[in-house]
C-alpha cells in the first residue's frame, strides 16, 4: 500500500512540475513582450534618465512593492489661477528686475511654505495690518530669490559638476515639470460651460457677489482691561469727552479721529474699507448695524481698548450675474480651480498606472544604501540619494520619520512620472520650466556654498571645549519631577464645572496651605494631532519650545478685523521671531570672550522658508535617571488627604506618576511644566471631572563631562559656526544687492 501511494505521489509531482515550467515560460515571454513594448514608448527619456543613473541598466525590483494611486496632492493652481504677471516689477536690484512671475516660480521651485499666489492675496487684502504681514513675507521671499539666484553664483562661480550635483539639480527641477504638466497638458483638457458658472453663482452668492456691507469710521483709544482702575477710568473719560464734542457739533468725526484715534486708520479720518458680516469682531459689527447713516455709537469696549463708530453708508447686496465682469471673473476662477483639480486627479491616476510607479520604503532601516526604494519606468531612486536630499529626516522620531520619508518619496515619484510625460509631449522647452531649471541649478550652488563652509572650517578641541562650557543648556539633562495627579469626580450629581473646580481647590488649599498656580486650559484643538503630524505618543519634543497656549505677555491685536484682530488698533501681537532674539544673537552669536554662544530658542540654518536647509542642533537625548538614583519614594502629603476625604457627592482619586520627564508625557497639559516644585496647578476641567497636578519634588543629574558628549559637542559647534558664517554671507549679499521693493 505504501509503494502504491509513493508512485502516485511521484507521478503527481512530475505532472505539477511540468505544468509550472510551462506556465513560467509563458509568463516570462509575456513579461518580455510587455517590457519591450514599454521600452519602445519611452523614446529619448529612457536614455536621459539612464545617464542620470550612471549608465547602469535598470534592475527589476524583486521585493513586493506598493503601487502609487492618484494622490490628493495640493498645488497652488488648485486654489488660485494666479501665476504672476510677466510685466509687473516687484523689486529692482543692481543685478536686474524681479517680476511677479519670477517670484511665483521661485516660491514653487524652492518649495516654500509661502503661498505662491501671495501677491494676489496682498492685492486683495483690505486691512492695513494684514497687508503689512503679507508684505514682510513677500520681501523675505524676494530677498531669498535674489541671494540664491544672483549672489550665490558670484560667490560660488561654476562648481565642478558631479553625479550627485546633477542628481540634486534634476530633483530640484521636478516642481517645474509638475507646473508644466498642469498648465500645458491637464489645463487644456478643462472645458467650462456657462451653465457651470451659473450653477456656481447660485450656490456661492456670497463669494461671487458682494453681500450687504457697511462703510464706517471709528475712533480707537487704547485701554488695557488688566490695567489699573485709574487708567481705565481716564481712558473712558477721554473717549466719552470725544464723543460729546462730536455729538455737539464742536468737531467732525473725521477730524476727531485724526486728532485722537490710536488706530492706523486715523490718517484716513478713521474710515476703513467696507466690510460684510463676519469680517470684524461682533461688537463692532453690531454697533454699525444698529445705526442709521451719519449716527455715532456709544463708547464700547472691544479688543485692547475703547471704540466709537460712525456709520457712513449701507451698501446693499448684489445679485450675481454673468453680465457683471467682476462676478463672471470670480466665478470662472473658482470653477477653473475646482475643475482643474478634478481633471488632475483623473489624468494623474491614468498616468501612474501607465508609468508603473513603485514605492519600496518599507523596512527602511534594513535596506542597503545602494538599494532602490522607488522606481518610475527607467527612473530609479536609491536610499543613499534620498538621504542626501533629506538628511534632516533621520533626526526625527521613528513615527514622524517614516511619515516624512513616505511623503517626500511619493512627491518625487509622482513628479517624475509627470516629467516623463512632459518630455514625451514636447513641452520641455516651456519658458517657465526652463527658468525653474535655472533656479534649481542655483539651489545646488547654494548647497555647494554651504558644504564649502563645512569643509573649510577648522576645528580644534580647545574651541569645542569652550563651546561646551559656554552652552550648558545644550548638554545638561532635563529635570525630572515627581508629579501627583488629583482627580475629583462627581458620583450622582451633574454639577457645573465651576463647582467641581471650587470643591477641588478647597481640598488642595486645606492639604497644602499654599496658593495654586494657574495654567491655561488646553482646548480640544490642542489635543488633536495636526495634519501631517504623528499621533501623540511617548516622545521627547524639541527643547526650549514654549507651550503654545502659555505665551507670556501675549495680547490680542486692537481694532476691528478678523476674529483675532480689530480695525487697526494698536498692534500688540506676540512675534515669535522677535521674541527669540537675544543679545547674543543680535551680536552675531558670540559670548563674552568671543566664543560661540547659543541662546534658548535660537534657530540654526534658517534662511527663508526654503526646503533642504540643515536642521537645528539638538540636545542629546538623555536617558531616564537610573532607578538606583531614587532609593525610596515616600508618599506625598496628598495621599493622606485623599484617604481621609469623605463626601457623598464626590470621589477623590490619587495618582502618583513618580519621577518623570514632563516633556515625555503628552497626556499631561504642557502648562504643568510651569508649575514650580512644591506647588500645584489650579483645578482644570477634564470631561466630567476636575484635575490638578502637584509637583512634589524635582531632581536633576549634573552636567555630563566633556568626554561623555564630545562627539555631539563637535557636531553642534560645527553647525552653529557654519550657520553664523552663512547668515553673515546672506546679510551682506542682500544688503549689497540694493533691493528696492516695488509691489
Amino acid at each position: 500500500m505504501q509503494m502504491v501511494s509513493l508512485k502516485v505521489l511521484t507521478t503527481r509531482c512530475l505532472i505539477l512540475g511540468c505544468c509550472l515550467a510551462f506556465l513560467g515560460t509563458v509568463l516570462s515571454a509575456n513579461a518580455a513582450e510587455a517590457d519591450l513594448n514599454v521600452k519602445s514608448t519611452r523614446g529619448a527619456s529612457s536614455k536621459y534618465m539612464s545617464s542620470l543613473n550612471g549608465g547602469e541598466p535598470v534592475q527589476q525590483l524583486v521585493q513586493p512593492s506598493r503601487r502609487i494611486e492618484a494622490s490628493a496632492a495640493e498645488h497652488p493652481l488648485f486654489k488660485s489661477p494666479y501665476i504672476g504677471e510677466e510685466d509687473r516689477v516687484v523689486a529692482t536690484t543692481k543685478y536686474g528686475k524681479v517680476t511677479a512671475r519670477d517670484l511665483y516660480l521661485w516660491i514653487l521651485a524652492s518649495e516654500s511654505k509661502t503661498p505662491a499666489f501671495i501677491l494676489e492675496q496682498y492685492d486683495r487684502s483690505k486691512l492695513k495690518t494684514e497687508r503689512e504681514k503679507l508684505a514682510k513675507r513677500i520681501q523675505k521671499e524676494i530677498e531669498d530669490y535674489v541671494f540664491t539666484n544672483y549672489v550665490i553664483p558670484k560667490l560660488v562661480g561654476t562648481p565642478e559638476c558631479t553625479m550627485n550635483g546633477a542628481w540634486k539639480e534634476y530633483v530640484y527641477s521636478l516642481p517645474g515639470y509638475q507646473l508644466a504638466y498642469l498648465r500645458c497638458i491637464v489645463k487644456p483638457l478643462v472645458v467650462i460651460q456657462p451653465a457651470d458658472l451659473i450653477k456656481y453663482m447660485q450656490e456661492h452668492k456670497a463669494e461671487v457677489a458682494n453681500t450687504t456691507r457697511w462703510r464706517t469710521r471709528y475712533i480707537f483709544i487704547e485701554s488695557d482691561e488688566k490695567g489699573t482702575i485709574e487708567d481705565r477710568l481716564a481712558a473712558e473719560e477721554q473717549a466719552k469727552g470725544i464723543r460729546d464734542r462730536i455729538a455737539s457739533g464742536e468737531i467732525s468725526f473725521a477730524d476727531a479721529a485724526k486728532e485722537n484715534s490710536q488706530a492706523a486708520s486715523a490718517e484716513n479720518g478713521g474710515e476703513i474699507p467696507p466690510f460684510k458680516k463676519g469680517e470684524l469682531f461682533f461688537l463692532y459689527e453690531n454697533a454699525a448695524a444698529s445705526l442709521q447713516p451719519g449716527e455715532i455709537s456709544e463708547v464700547f469696549r472691544g479688543p485692547n481698548g475703547l471704540y466709537i463708530v460712525q456709520l457712513l453708508e449701507v451698501l446693499p447686496a448684489e445679485e450675481p450675474t454673468l453680465d457683471n465682469p467682476d462676478h463672471a471673473k470670480r466665478a470662472e476662477e473658482a470653477v477653473l480651480c475646482k475643475t482643474l483639480r478634478g481633471q488632475y486627479d483623473f489624468e494623474s491616476e491614468q498616468l501612474f498606472k501607465k508609468r508603473l510607479i513603485d514605492m519600496r520604503n518599507n523596512r527602511w532601516d534594513e535596506r542597503a544604501c545602494d538599494e532602490p526604494i522607488g522606481q518610475v519606468d527607467s527612473f530609479k531612486l536609491v536610499k543613499q540619494q534620498f538621504q542626501e536630499l533629506f538628511p534632516e529626516i533621520e533626526d526625527e522620531n521613528l513615527v514622524r520619520r517614516d511619515d516624512l520619508i513616505s511623503q517626500h518619496l511619493r512627491a518625487i515619484l509622482e513628479r517624475e512620472a509627470m516629467a516623463q510625460e512632459v518630455r514625451e509631449e514636447g513641452w520641455e522647452q516651456d519658458c517657465d520650466l526652463q527658468r525653474m531649471k535655472t533656479m534649481a541649478a542655483n539651489r545646488v550652488k547654494r548647497d555647494c556654498f554651504l558644504n564649502s563652509l563645512y569643509c573649510n572650517l577648522k576645528v580644534d578641541e580647545a574651541k569645542v571645549r569652550s563651546f561646551w562650557a559656554n552652552n550648558p543648556e545644550l548638554f545638561t539633562p532635563l529635570m525630572m519631577k515627581r508629579v501627583v495627579k488629583i482627580t475629583l469626580t462627581p458620583t450622582n450629581l451633574a454639577p457645573e464645572p465651576k463647582q467641581l473646580q471650587d470643591e477641588l481647590a478647597t481640598v488642595l488649599a486645606d492639604a497644602t496651605g499654599g496658593d495654586a498656580v494657574t495654567i491655561p486650559t488646553p482646548s480640544p484643538d490642542d489635543e488633536k494631532p495636526k495634519a501631517g503630524q504623528p499621533k501623540k505618543g511617548p516622545q521627547r519634543p524639541q527643547d526650549n519650545q514654549p507651550a503654545k497656549y502659555a505665551v507670556p505677555g501675549f495680547k490680542g491685536r486692537g481694532g476691528a478685523g478678523d476674529p483675532e484682530s480689530a480695525a487697526g488698533g494698536v498692534k500688540k501681537s506676540y512675534n515669535t521671531e522677535d521674541s527669540a532674539k537675544s543679545p547674543a544673537v543680535e551680536n552675531g552669536g558670540t559670548g563674552k570672550s568671543g566664543d560661540l554662544k547659543l541662546q534658548p530658542g535660537q534657530p540654526m540654518i534658517g534662511i527663508g522658508n526654503s526646503a533642504m536647509l540643515l536642521p537645528p542642533a539638538r540636545r542629546p537625548l538623555v536617558p531616564p535617571l537610573p532607578l538606583t538614583y531614587f532609593k525610596r519614594l515616600d508618599p506625598t502629603k496628598f495621599r493622606e488627604t485623599v484617604l481621609k476625604y469623605q463626601n457623598g457627592d464626590y470621589v477623590l482619586r490619587y495618582d502618583d506618576y513618580g519621577f518623570i520627564y514632563l516633556e515625555d508625557r503628552p497626556e499631561i497639559p504642557k502648562g504643568v511644566r510651569q508649575v514650580p516644585v512644591g506647588s500645584y496647578s489650579a483645578p482644570i476641567p477634564a470631561g466630567n471631572a476636575a484635575v490638578s497636578y502637584y509637583i512634589e519634588e524635582g531632581r536633576k543629574l549634573d552636567k555630563p563631562g566633556f568626554a561623555d558628549v564630545k562627539t555631539y559637542a563637535y557636531s553642534a559647534y560645527r553647525q552653529m559656526t557654519v550657520d553664523k558664517e552663512f547668515q553673515n554671507a546672506y546679510k551682506d549679499g542682500v544688503a549689497g544687492a540694493d533691493i528696492e521693493f516695488k509691489f
